[in-house]
This record gives structure tokens, C-alpha cells and sequence, in this order.
């Protein structure tokens, strides 16, 4: 099973439609983890303004990952199906799941409700759940260091300096640690460096 998270900023982008055919044209086992993007966004303003708590942010981030989920999997309905229960992608019928973790809420604060959390390292521990062969990140953005081929391969420090830059989460790079598989960043413009990253999988 090869995991890829989409970040939801790639919505307002072009790109996503040819990165979604590319992922469909090589008909393998994908789990798809949405990003929250502009709805993510909104959760952030707006907890600034009516100052709720970060508990209220955190499930209100992954109804906006369920929403962006939901989008991702329309775009794609023939190929992809979505699921809630990552437990139950062993009945998926279809190669590529969309996840909407709506499931995820948390009823009390714990280190991962706050903003040093995000989509990125719920991508990452949900990953070493279900055992994926690899977990890929599509970024809106330009990936430092990653050189003609088009990606980076993230280590616990490419993952520091990537959460310094604001790439990645603060979070991420914690939990790298105990990862036994690749972890692979990638600017969604490069597509022709994720069909070659596929293929690696």
C-alpha cells in the first residue's frame, strides 16, 4: 500500500488533476490523506476571532481533511472510493481509498490537539498503521534540497529543516523515529518526478 498525502492548498492548483491521473494510471494500492487546505485555513482565522479552544480546532481541522477528502475522491469517483475506518481497507474494492477521518475526534486535549500537529503528522502516523510501503507528500510549494530529481527523501533532520521552513509540521519530525519506511516530499508541479517515484513502489 503506498500512502500519499495530498495537501489541501493543491485544490486551488491546476496540478492536482494531473497528479490524481498519474496516481490512477499506475493502478496500484494507494491510501490518499487529504490535506484541510482553505477550510483548514478558516478553522485557524476564525479561532483567533471567537477564540475557541484547540481541541475544538484539532476535530474541526479534520472535518476540513474530511471535506477536502471528499472533493479529492470526486475528481477520481471512478477509480477511488472513500473510507472512514482505516481498519477496513482490506474490504476496499477499489486500488485507491480517499480517507475522511471524521472518525478521529478527540474528547480531551492530548500532545496532538494543537497546531504543532497538523494533516502532516496525522498522515505520517496513520501511515505506520497501516503499514504502508511508503508514505509520499505532495506540496503546493518548492521543496528545498531536492535537487533535479524532484523530490526529498526526508530524514529526521531534512524533517527539522523542513518544519523550520514551515513546510512541515512541527510534529512531523518527531515521529520519524520509528518509521521503517520512506518518507518522500515532492512539489505537485514536478509530475514527472512522481510518476518516477511511483514506479520506485
Amino acid at each position: 500500500m503506498i500512502a500519499i498525502k495530498i495537501g489541501g492548498s493543491l485544490l486551488e492548483s491546476k496540478k492536482i488533476r494531473e497528479c490524481l491521473d498519474i496516481i490512477v494510471a499506475q493502478n496500484k494500492r494507494t491510501f490518499i490523506i487529504p490535506g484541510g487546505g482553505v477550510f483548514a485555513n478558516l478553522v485557524r482565522s476564525e479561532q483567533k476571532k471567537i477564540k475557541f479552544n484547540n481541541l475544538a480546532a484539532h476535530n474541526l481541522c479534520l472535518l476540513s481533511m474530511s471535506s477536502v477528502g471528499c472533493i479529492i475522491q470526486s475528481m477520481i469517483p471512478k477509480s477511488s472510493e472513500l473510507i472512514v475506518n482505516v481498519d477496513e481497507l482490506h474490504l476496499r474494492k477499489k486500488n485507491i481509498t480517499v480517507w475522511v477521518p471524521k472518525n478521529k475526534f478527540e474528547v480531551k486535549c492530548n500532545k496532538f490537539t494543537n497546531w504543532n500537529t497538523t494533516s502532516d503528522t496525522i498522515a505520517l502516523t496513520t501511515s505506520k498503521k497501516i503499514n504502508a510501503k511508503t508514505l509520499i507528500i505532495l506540496k503546493a510549494c518548492e521543496i528545498p534540497d531536492s535537487g533535479n530529481q524532484g523530490y526529498l527523501k526526508i530524514s529526521k533532520k531534512k524533517g527539522f529543516m523542513l518544519s523550520e521552513k514551515k513546510i512541515l509540521d512541527k510534529k512531523f519530525y518527531t515521529e520519524i523515529n520509528d518509521c521503517n519506511f520512506p518518507i518522500f516530499i515532492i512539489y505537485a508541479s514536478k509530475v514527472e518526478s512522481l510518476t518516477k517515484l511511483l514506479r520506485k513502489f
